[in-house]
């Protein structure tokens, strides 16, 4: 059962990253710093952990085959331009909706994976989609007249990045198998760095970004590198049918500590019923 044990140490690492996440945007003058600073910590973070459990040579010891390496190649694209806008949606939108919008990015990898890993897509798996899709207009709709909206441009970069995301996420099952959960993981952040980067960001920004919020994008690099290697590991040990749908509750937990915690209460009732629309049809989609 060690999978189940990764996987719920995934579920807790996420829940506390996406909380934490929307306190550190909110404060961040320029998202794209702090997020460059959250991605070179995650990446020293996931070589460190390596490095306590393997040797330094394994890393450079793997396989001669092209196409692991333009497999790992395309991980990493995508995952940095993931990253690249990541900390901007967290900033221009509550965290339970940009947790739930994310949900979009399950959808993507399994349509991927249909194609990619040559997988049926059953009448299941279409009730999934749908229920993924309902939940996310729920989670866009606003009823509130004389509130603050929620931001059309955070909507947009929302389901940008949960796009990015769910490709990053159709390439972890092959990742995986060519360099094992340990290698990918470390290659998978440092990859990604280079696309957050670059075209570059100004030195000035990222300077005052780090000496303001370095402490908390330490703590929120360490929580997400920890949460993605016990994914992998867990994909690694068990069916993905398994792994996807528990790690998947960590929408509906946001969803949740956000009304509880971050006092995100308007239209409470629509984004329980989104959240957990989100995970049913996760659950279907599997």
């Amino acid at each position: 059962m060690n999978w189940l044990i990764y996987t719920l140490g995934s579920v807790l690492f996420y829940t506390a990253m996406n909380l934490i996440q929307k306190v550190v945007a909110d404060k961040s003058g320029s998202p794209r710093a702090s997020g460059f600073i959250f991605n070179f910590f995650a990446a020293a973070i996931t070589l460190v952990i390596f490095l306590f459990n393997h040797q330094l040579g394994e890393l450079f010891s793997k396989p001669q085959n092209a196409s692991a390496w333009i497999f790992l190649g395309l991980g990493g694209l995508f995952y940095g331009l993931f990253e690249r806008s990541r900390y901007q949606a967290a900033q221009l939108l509550d965290a339970s909706i940009f947790t739930t919008i994310l949900t979009f990015g399950t959808l993507v990898a399994f349509i991927g994976s249909s194609i990619l890993y040559q997988e049926p897509i059953t009448t299941y798996k279409l009730i999934g989609a749908s229920l993924i899709l309902i939940s996310l207009v729920l989670a866009a709709h606003d009823k509130r007249k004389n509130k603050k909206k929620i931001s059309k441009k955070g909507l947009l970069i929302g389901l940008m990045v949960s796009t990015f995301m769910g490709l990053g996420w159709m390439l972890d099952k092959m990742g995986t198998r060519y360099f094992g959960a340990s290698v990918y993981s470390v290659y998978a952040w440092v990859f990604g760095l280079p696309i957050v980067f670059f075209p570059s960001i100004n030195m000035d920004k990222l300077k005052i970004e780090f000496l303001r919020s370095w402490q908390s994008l330490l703590f929120l690099a360490g929580l997400n590198a920890l949460g993605y290697l016990f994914q992998l590991e867990a994909i690694s040990m068990a069916e993905a049918t398994r792994v996807i749908p528990m790690v998947q509750t960590t929408t509906l937990l946001t969803v949740i500590f956000g009304i509880v915690i971050l006092k995100e209460k308007d239209n409470i009732p629509q984004k329980i019923i989104a959240a957990i629309l989100a995970l049913v049809g996760t659950y279907f989609l599997i």
